[in-house]
């Protein structure tokens, strides 16, 4: 009989204990809502831009700044070498570097109308680009994705 009220004791100890760590689980269960996680996992200014290699010594204002340029010279490079004859001389890129570095056009603007032609050379002239480093998330050390306006004026021929 004593064996009996052993076991069954024993059985209820374990059950307990069972049910205990099953619950006290709910305790520690702290989730972060997905707004935050992509708000601290979105670049911002205060994260490593995307750069060249020639741009990477500078602090972080010039670096932006030295990459800007050196796309502009090379746009500017590719249409004054080019035969293209385009509607205006200045327009407004919408550009999107992707975490391997490579550039794509996601919008053109400009004050007058822009031609299918135009989009194109556009497009054209950015494969050309050299590829960039990527830009870093510095809180988790991770590359990025950016877009970034990018205004430019082309000189007339």
């Amino acid at each position: 009989m004593f064996n009996k009220y052993l076991r069954l004791n024993i059985l209820i100890v374990k059950c307990f204990f069972v049910l205990l760590l099953l619950s006290s689980c709910n305790f520690f269960d702290y989730s972060v809502p997905d707004k935050e996680i992509i708000k601290s996992s979105s670049w911002n200014s205060n994260d490593q831009p995307p750069s060249y290699p020639e741009c990477e010594s500078l602090d972080l204002n010039e670096q932006k700044k030295c990459f800007i340029e050196a796309i502009e010279k090379k746009l500017i490079s590719y249409f004054n070498n080019s035969n293209i004859k385009l509607e205006t001389t200045e327009y407004i890129l919408k550009v999107n570097i992707d975490t391997l570095g490579s550039f794509s056009i996601l919008n053109i603007s400009s004050e007058d109308s822009i031609s299918k032609e135009t989009i194109k050379q556009f497009n054209n002239a950015f494969n050309n680009l050299p590829k960039a480093l990527p830009a870093v998330k510095t809180n988790v050390g991770e590359y990025v994705s950016v877009v970034f306006d990018l205004p430019i004026k082309l000189l007339a021929k």
